[in-house]
């Protein structure tokens, strides 16, 4: 009778490791298909191929992500090394909810133009889109690439606040920290948490020109003018910068008072 019971137990250890083992392999088949997709952007860009096979090679890539992540909810947790490698660039939420998928399109100069990749879950169930932003003109918006988010809860709803930067030319780059939140399967790229002078906000950000002398002007030898979230004081952190673009030692601080964030 014990010998029965251990070999149930031990079964059930063999069934448990197989199914692990399965499971893992699937996620690496799924990342080794991604990569060889990824690279060919790469390929095009490198050997200097025409527009057309390179935005071929990104739409390609971009279905690809999009179709294995909304099937697949356990994308949403795993590292992804090698197209880390690669050059994409992989953004988590401190909840595991939400992530956001950016790479760099290689169909731009100085100016770079990226491209993302929103994936959800919501229960056992994954959701992917991708994320187009409005411009006012015919020109195509540059994106960027999301690098951080930090989760917030503001009575029973949860926030994420998504960190990026653009890349606007060779010495021109953007900064920016923008609000989301979830509603079943949907996106909000909408939600106002953030209170300015001018009223409530979804987004805070900024320009800054690293040209000629503003190098030589900082004390600092390697300035950052990065946006900093204080998860545990709650608080944006903004670096105050000159209309010529120089920074300065000031900071813009925006204190979170319970229902959104606000300067004092």
């Amino acid at each position: 009778m014990v010998s029965i019971l251990r070999m149930r137990i031990f079964l059930s250890i063999i069934l448990v490791f197989s199914a692990t083992l399965v499971f893992a392999q699937d996620l690496q088949s799924i990342e080794a298909k991604l990569h060889d997709a990824f690279s060919k952007i790469e390929y095009h860009q490198h050997f200097g191929h025409e527009k057309g096979s390179l935005i071929k090679a990104n739409e390609s890539f971009e279905k690809m992500l999009l179709e294995y992540t909304s099937a697949n909810p356990e994308t949403i947790n795993y590292d992804f090394k090698e197209l880390v490698a690669a050059g994409l660039t992989i953004a988590t939420s401190e909840d595991s909810l939400f992530r956001i998928y950016s790479w760099d399109t290689k169909t731009g100069g100085s100016m770079h133009y990226f491209a993302n990749v929103f994936q959800l879950k919501n229960g056992k169930k994954t959701f992917s889109k991708r994320y187009l932003k409005e411009t006012e003109d015919d020109r195509p918006d540059p994106g960027c690439f999301y690098f951080q988010i930090n989760d917030i809860k503001i009575g029973k709803r949860k926030y994420y606040l998504a960190q990026s930067q653009a890349i606007l030319a060779t010495t021109i780059f953007t900064y920016t920290i923008k609000t989301f939140s979830i509603n079943g399967s949907r996106l909000n790229d909408e939600t106002r948490i953030i209170k300015t002078r001018a009223g409530f906000r979804n987004e805070l950000g900024y320009k800054v020109n690293l040209a000629g002398s503003l190098y030589e002007e900082n004390e600092d030898s390697s300035p950052t003018y990065n946006i900093v979230y204080d998860k545990n004081e709650k608080k944006i952190i903004l670096p105050l910068i000159q209309e010529d673009g120089k920074l300065t030692n000031k900071k813009i601080v925006y204190h979170f008072n319970g229902k959104y964030f606000e300067r004092p």
